[in-house]
């Protein structure tokens, strides 16, 4: 009999104590092919193959957080040669090791990829592809400045789409080179040339490989375009390609033909908005006058009423008046036989102010005679 015999469950402890002890299996870096790749649950199963052998892999959901869409998680796909970080790990319950998976990053032109994986880390980490730092567009553009090869078709396209939309704004080309050793530093030169010269700037150029769209996907063309006090409009290569100066422009375009169509059919709104709000504008005051003049036409036949109703009324009170002063006109009493006695210019109301000797003023019908008291009879 053996000496010492161990249940499974101390084997299986052991084994594990053995892998979780032990550093050479932490933070594995393996260059592999990826097989039989597919997501459940949240985590992703797949297998690491190599020419002789197989490790069974697992990626938990906890390892996909802080991801967005400027920070996107690189997806593999069966046959993909990748760079794979993980730990070796032991399953007690199920007896068996898999491969704890980290971080998985696209092999493509090997060292080349990872460092332009840490720079794209290193731009989002400083903000250069934030969201809060981007700065609108112009209404209307006037001067277009364009980064991009004299040669290419990219500034033939522009200029054909502004001469359709919006012919009065002005081109201001900075020839480049857009690919090749250097190019990306005459691209930032360009994008500083220009700044502050031109309401809006195109850095452009047509589709492309990877090598071909190098240039764009360095950190001197993406912090010129972060830099950039002018607003920028990255249109670099096609709709599935996205470079670093794409990701650090303030606009994305698919096309340099696109970008144009953004700037240029803005400038054409802009303008036919600005040409027809003096209309708009003299139409409203214009609408304005005539609610004013037929309120006022209103008014005036109101107050027209009012004044002919308020004179017919003093009219009525005048000749009320005037029969009443006429009635009271001691003229008219003389008619009547009546006569008025005045003394000295004032009238005598009572024969107790007559005295015998006065001479007195008698006014009647037909004129007046002066004569003298002689007797007075006083009535009781």
């Amino acid at each position: 009999m053996p000496e010492f015999i161990l249940s499974v469950d101390k084997l299986s402890n052991y084994l594990k104590s053995v892998f979780d002890s032990e550093e050479l299996f932490r933070d594995i870096y393996v260059r592999v092919e990826i097989s039989g790749y597919n997501e459940s649950g949240g985590n992703a199963f797949f297998s690491l193959k190599g020419k002789e052998s197989v490790l069974n892999c697992v990626q938990f959901a906890a390892d996909f957080s802080g991801f967005s869409q400027i920070k996107t998680r690189y997806v593999p796909k069966n046959g993909d040669l990748c760079i794979v970080k993980g730990s070796a790990v032991y399953y007690k319950k199920t007896g068996k090791m898999s491969f704890s998976v980290s971080e998985v990053k696209r092999d493509g032109s090997g060292d080349d990829y990872l460092r332009f994986l840490e720079l794209k880390e290193k731009l989002f980490t400083l903000g250069v592809f934030d969201l809060k730092n981007k700065k609108p567009l112009p209404c209307m553009t006037f001067k277009a400045g364009v980064v991009t090869s004299r040669a290419g078709a990219v500034i033939h396209d522009i200029i054909k789409i502004r001469d359709k939309k919006f012919p009065s704004a002005d081109i201001l080309l900075y020839t480049v080179r857009v690919q090749g050793g250097g190019s990306e530093n005459e691209i930032a030169e360009g994008v500083k040339a220009l700044d502050g010269r031109a309401d809006v700037i195109i850095v452009a150029r047509g589709g492309g490989s990877e090598i071909d769209l190098m240039a764009f996907n360095t950190e001197t063309v993406a912090m010129a375009v972060f830099n950039c006090k002018t607003p920028v409009i990255s249109a670099v290569g096609h709709q599935t390609d996205t470079t670093l100066c794409d990701l650090a422009a303030d606009v994305r375009a698919a096309t340099p033909t696109e970008a144009a169509e953004i700037i240029f059919n803005s400038s054409l709104y802009c303008y036919s908005e600005a040409v027809s709000a003096p209309k708009r504008l003299y139409e409203k005051l214009l609408n304005k006058v005539k609610r004013a003049e037929s309120e006022a036409a209103s008014n005036i036949r109101y107050i027209t009423t009012l004044v002919n109703h308020k004179l017919e009324n003093a009219a009525l009170n005048v000749q009320l008046l005037t029969n009443n002063i006429s009635a009271h006109n001691p003229k008219k009493i003389f008619e009547k036989g009546y006569s008025y006695v005045t003394y000295n210019g004032k009238a005598v109301r009572d024969v107790k102010a007559v005295e015998e000797g006065m001479n007195v003023i008698v006014s009647m019908k037909g004129g007046s005679f002066e004569s003298a008291v002689t007797k007075i009879k006083r009535g009781k």
